[in-house]
């Protein structure tokens, strides 16, 4: 993977997660804003730090993890098929960051999970989408070098 590709797929990861911890952040960083403004320390200021950024962060790992596992196999994929089009990394990334929390939530004892399926299917969507403009760039840059 040269530095460009790296690049990108490091802004897709940081978009995609984002867009994914979006709707917790909502309520995370209201409140622990609140404990500040309260002057509610008593649970410390690291903790409270945490708490606000603690859906941001396991949002990032995991859409680093779905990228990895999904993004860079589905690019080789579509890639050697000769379909590769921007917005196919929209759909692989919707069903890559929504499929595995439909999975986990088939139990009756885990069925909360299905809820997850709509911020990481946001987050896989979003990541797919600024890797696909890179891939779109890549692939003009190919046609206009042959």
């Amino acid at each position: 993977m040269n530095r460009t590709a790296g690049i990108a797929l490091l802004k897709a990861v940081l978009w995609g997660g984002f867009a994914g911890a979006a709707p917790f952040l909502l309520f995370t960083v209201p409140f622990g804003m609140n404990l500040f403004a309260a002057r509610q320390t008593d649970i410390g200021l690291f903790t409270a730090i945490w708490g606000m950024v603690f859906p941001l962060v396991v949002a990032w790992l995991g859409t680093l993890i779905g990228a990895i596992v999904v993004g860079l196999p589905v690019t080789r994929l579509l890639a050697s098929s000769g379909l590769e089009r921007g917005r196919c990394y929209i759909l692989a990334g919707l069903i890559g960051g929504s499929l595995p929390f439909l999975l986990a939530g088939l139990s009756p004892d885990t069925v909360w999970l299905m809820a997850f399926s709509i911020p990481g299917g946001l987050a896989g969507a979003v990541a797919g989408w600024h890797w696909g403009r890179h891939r779109d760039a890549v692939i003009a840059a190919r046609g206009s070098a042959a």
